[in-house]
This record gives structure tokens, sequence and C-alpha cells, in this order.
């Protein structure tokens, strides 16, 4: 179990920078903690009928402040969410509902982008059997190379089942549902 004592308060992260009166989530930060990467909507908490997109924005640590949050060069056309960069710096994972060849349903699905000097290859969307008809999100890579994501695939037990599978320069291979004990 976790408390808080009398002496210790929760705190708002970067009031007015990050924290606004819009909707932010799904948090990331480059290993060196320099970069943060987040979700903003601008849409009111529990409004399921909002379909406003998402928009991945990034803050820079410069000379002990934060930069003003700006929509991430990659996103602003499409509902962007989901950040999420590998531990080693070297991957970056989004979810995204843009269109590509080749996309098979209408839901959000995981591309990815790879470190190039100070910046990020162009998105693309993942290869091999991860993306589906269905609605795919929350991608987490392990330092084994295992990627966990979340899907409402045809087929699963549930909704939302977690799966893993093994990635490998963009693609990922042999997606398995991670079963009833998780799902």
């Amino acid at each position: 179990t976790f408390g808080l004592s009398a002496q210790e308060s929760i705190q708002t992260f970067l009031p007015r920078l990050v924290s606004t009166d819009k909707i932010e989530y799904y948090t990331t930060f480059s290993p060196d903690g320099l970069d943060l990467y987040f979700v903003r909507r601008d849409a009111n908490w529990g409004d399921f009928n909002d379909k406003t997109p998402g928009h991945i924005y990034k803050s820079h640590f410069n000379k002990g402040q934060w930069s003003k949050p700006k929509v991430a060069p990659f996103s602003g056309t499409y509902s962007d969410g989901a950040p999420f960069i590998s531990q080693d710096g070297q991957w970056f994972f989004f979810t995204s509902n843009r269109p590509y060849e080749g996309k098979k349903g209408s839901g959000t699905d995981i591309w990815f982008m790879e470190k190039r000097g100070n910046g990020w290859t162009d998105p693309k969307p993942m290869g091999g059997d991860i993306n589906s008809p269905g609605t795919e999100y929350s991608p987490v890579l392990t330092t084994s190379g295992n990627l966990y994501y979340a899907s409402m695939r045809p087929g699963s037990i549930g909704q939302g089942d977690i799966f893993s599978c093994q990635f490998k320069e963009g693609n990922c291979y042999k997606s398995i549902n991670e079963g009833r004990a998780i799902n």
C-alpha cells in the first residue's frame, strides 16, 4: 500500500504549462529526462461522445526550465496518442488513426519512429501482425525486445486485451494474446 504523510502532498505537474484546463494524458520522457511528450485534447473529461482529436505535444528542459509545449512535428493532423520512448531512446511508438496503404480498419494503429541524430525518422505503421481491423493502443517496449500493447481486435477474450510480440526493426512478429490470467 502507499500513503502520504501529513507533510507530503500531491503536486500538479508543471501547472499552466503542461497541466492545464485541457485534457492531458499519456506522458513519456526521453531517457536523459530532457524531452517530455504527452497527449493533449481540447475537450472535457468525462464527455465520452466527444470526438476531439488528441495531438502529441513536446516540451524540452533547458537551463533549468521546461519550454512551452508545442505540437510535435509528426503530430497535429490526425488523432495521435499513447507516446512511448524505449529505454534506450532508439524507438518512439505512438498510436494514430492516420491512413496508410494496407490499413485494415478505422481504429487506431501502432506507429513507430527510429532515432536519427537529434531527431526521429518519419512515422511508419508497424509491420507484421500487430495492426488489425480493430483498435490497437498503449505500446510499451521492454529491454528484452517484447512489445506489449492492447488491442480490441476481433476474436479477443474481452475489451482491450493485452498482447505481446517480438519487436524487430519496425516489425512485430508472432503476436499472442496474454491469456485469461491477464485479460
